[in-house]
């Protein structure tokens, strides 16, 4: 964990913060290659970059069985499910309201105009899950491709050390009814969609978050299919003063940090009375949970003005005040 006291030039401390994310010419060249490579190579390509920045080593046939998905949901917790299945209507509800619905119109020389909505064939979604699980990255990127009618569905998310994806992204899956699911994350899965092999079918669109090297590869396909768009960097800024509860801002900075490459959460501690007990409270939680805090820093501001000063200037991803 970093700390940092805000100077007379905020930008300095604007700097050390922007630091946190990998350096883009370097994310650039390490995706190329991965891409070059997928294309090249295929599978062969996907299992060793699979190998070599996940440490998990694939089989030939490397898709998630259905079997394996419905376990995965067969052993959730009741509570969890029933979570999972409420946000799965609510989600579905809120989709099929901004759905796009065909028309026609004769207009009054006789002519007929109109416009037809075509689903797209395959959908390529990412779930990221290296560091957490996230079972509503499923619900989100899959259910807007089936209210559209897409009819095939492919979902890649990072594999877990004892194979598979994580045990809640499967079971979201399941719940969906969606059975084309690939223990691969990064680059090596972005591409794979995009291009296809022989395990992964190239889909006409990819979609969903990811971190700084999903997000250029996404970039670098972009063109041979379609994609949602490209996030800036996952990020988080929190302002708070000793008024603060410290277990609630040491865990939402672990949240943040938690995304992987180019994560970062910074507390703006006003008046700097805070930021000790939050980094002990920060450091116990990472302990427990299995999370590094090297993207995470504190930053000493004299009061509420600087700090949010500091917030117009870096106009973060994601901005919480705990204030009173």
């Amino acid at each position: 964990m970093k700390r940092l006291v805000l100077e007379s030039d905020p930008e300095r401390t604007i700097a050390e913060l922007r630091a946190f994310a990998p350096p883009p010419l370097e994310v650039r060249d390490a995706v190329t290659a991965i891409v070059d490579d997928v294309r090249r190579r295929g599978d062969a390509a996907v299992r060793e970059h699979t190998e070599r920045l996940d440490g998990v080593r694939l089989p030939d046939a490397y898709a998630v069985s259905r079997s394996r998905l419905r376990e995965a949901l067969v052993s959730l917790k009741p509570e969890v499910r029933e979570a999972l299945e409420l946000a799965a209507v609510n989600i579905r509800a809120y989709h099929e309201q901004e759905a796009p619905r065909p028309w026609r119109a004769r207009l009054g020389q006789g002519q007929v105009v109109g416009q037809e909505i075509v689903p797209l064939a395959a959908a390529g979604l990412y779930v990221p899950g290296g560091l957490a699980d996230y079972p509503s990255s499923v619900l989100m990127t899959a259910i807007p491709a089936q209210v559209a009618g897409v009819p095939n569905i492919a979902v890649c998310s990072p594999p877990r050390p004892a194979g598979g994806v994580a045990s809640g992204v499967a079971a979201a899956c399941a719940l969906l009814g969606v059975e084309q699911v690939f223990p691969i994350g990064g680059a090596q899965a972005v591409a794979a969609l995009a291009l296809g092999t022989a395990v992964v079918p190239r889909c006409d669109v990819i979609a969903g978050p990811g971190n700084a090297y999903v997000t250029e590869a996404k970039h670098q396909v972009m063109g041979s299919v379609r994609i949602d768009g490209l996030a800036g960097p996952s990020e988080v800024l929190i302002v708070a003063d000793a008024a603060g509860t410290p277990e609630w801002l040491a865990a939402d900075l672990l949240a943040q940090a938690e995304h992987g490459a180019g994560a970062m959460g910074a507390l703006l501690d006003v008046g700097g009375r805070i930021g000790d007990r939050v980094q002990e409270e920060a450091e116990r939680l990472a302990a427990e949970l299995g999370i590094s805090t090297e993207r995470i820093a504190v930053v000493a501001c004299p009061d509420l003005a600087a700090a949010l000063d500091v917030v117009e200037r870096f106009a973060p991803e994601h901005l919480e005040l705990h204030l009173p």
